[in-house]
Formats: structure tokens, sequence, C-alpha cells
């Protein structure tokens, strides 16, 4: 049986490196770089909090699995300073103590809800919309105890029986 030989094709005769073999180091290198990028991007991302603005009765929730909710359809308004248990994750995004998109959850009517919160920091603000539990926080408590004084104005405003 015949051993088989080395052949160094990625030098040349010179014993100098081969363009075409710089070619494919630094497109792997430049892969790996990207990948690092888009990997801190999105890792940067998901740790912002969500923003929170009220304009012309909806409210708007922004960045990362964002959503509008029209105050007219919301249902129920709550804030405590507990959340219930999260138990999964079904679509979103979680960094340390920061949830957001949709999870399993106990005590939540239909186990499920959209969170856009830091579980680590209280009060957590309930709303009931389109048959799902919404559950969202600012990034201080004072900030929250405003929104939520906002929100149920805009909320009793649809709600006058």
């Amino acid at each position: 049986m015949k051993a088989q030989e080395f052949n160094d094709d990625t030098k040349n005769k010179a014993g100098k490196m081969k363009a075409s073999t710089k070619v494919v180091i630094a497109s792997v290198v430049l892969v790996f770089i990207a990948a690092a990028v888009i990997i801190t991007f999105m890792l940067f991302n998901s740790s912002k909090p969500a923003k929170f603005t009220l304009e012309n009765d909806i409210l708007k929730i922004s960045g990362e699995y964002g959503l509008d909710i029209n105050m007219s359809e919301v249902t129920d308004m709550s804030i405590s300073n507990t959340i219930p248990k999260i138990v999964s994750k079904i679509k979103g995004s979680t960094s340390g103590s920061m949830y957001k998109g949709e999870y399993n959850m106990r005590e939540i009517k239909g186990k499920s809800a959209l969170l856009f919160l830091d579980a680590g920091k209280y009060p957590f603000i309930f709303l009931e919309y389109q048959d799902k539990t919404v559950v969202i926080n600012c990034e201080e408590g004072t900030k929250t105890q405003d929104l939520y004084v906002k929100l149920i104005r805009e909320f009793k405003k649809f709600k006058k029986d």
C-alpha cells in the first residue's frame, strides 16, 4: 500500500502563500467578524427596555416584538408589584431579567402573556387586550406609575358605563 503524498498547494513555487489561499482565509475571517457583529447587535437590542408612548388612543410599544394597542379594545387593567411565575418562552427574547415577547405563565388567563418588562423592577402594568394579557413596566418604578395613571385615564374614557 502506498502512503499518500503531502501536497502543499497553498504556496507558490517561491514558498509564498497563493493569492487564492489569501482570499479564502480573508473570506472566512470576514464571515466570523460579521457573525460577531450581528450577535453583538442582537444582544444589545434585546437588553434594551421597550419604550411606551400613548398617541391618539394607541399605546405604542416599540422595540423588539413591539406592538400597538388600541386603548378602546382594552377590557381590563391593573398594576401590581408582583408577576406570576414565567414558565417558558413561546416566542421572544430574554436577556437577564429583561423579557420581550410571548411567554407561558402561571395564573394568567390563557396561560400565556405578552411581556415587555424587566422582571427585577416593579411595579408591573397588566392589560387585558384581544383575549391576551400584556404585562409591561418601565426602567423606573415612578415612570411605570406615571404611565399607569395615563393609561387608566385613557382606559376610563372608553369604559363609561
